[in-house]
């Protein structure tokens, strides 16, 4: 991660997101509207609010091609269980390239989940798409898009 720190610590892990806001801020033009409006919500980052993806589960991450203005575009999708029980849907338009990483669980014995979601962030590359980098406790997903939008469904 560029800004937001994750650390694991002997008592579990360290998350860090300070500066973060600060950055969005400094890149509010770069991003649109959509986008901009899922990384800075309040709720983002507030680990009290039910909307907070942290420590969320992912139910599934599906990827399509569909056209948009007679050109092919990939579109993905993550689906996640929060730890509150309401249900988030990520959508990202213009995916250009996409990376889930999962890692061997080494605790509990036996389980085989991508574990929870820690902390992410998105940020703005040099190439002018936004880069959405999320850590798992068991695995790391990278999405390098044009746009993205959100629906928080309650339990």
């Amino acid at each position: 991660m560029k800004i937001v720190k994750c650390e694991v610590t002997k008592s579990g892990y360290y998350l860090d997101s300070s500066g973060y806001e600060k950055y969005l801020e400094n890149y509010k033009d770069k991003f649109p509207v959509k986008a901009y409006a899922f990384a800075s919500a309040d709720w983002h980052y507030d680990h009290r609010d039910e909307k907070c993806p942290h420590d969320a589960k992912i139910i599934s991450i599906t990827a399509r091609e569909f056209l948009k203005n007679d050109s092919p575009e990939v579109g993905l999708t993550i689906e996640l269980e929060g730890s509150y029980g309401g249900r988030t849907e990520i959508f990202y338009y213009g995916v250009q390239s996409y990376l889930v990483r999962k890692r061997k669980t080494n605790w509990p014995l036996g389980d085989s989940t991508h574990g929870e979601w820690l902390i992410d962030e998105v940020t703005v590359g040099e190439d002018g798409l936004l880069n959405h980098e999320i850590a798992l406790s068991d695995g790391r997903i990278f999405i390098k898009f044009y746009d993205c939008d959100f629906k928080f469904f309650e339990s």
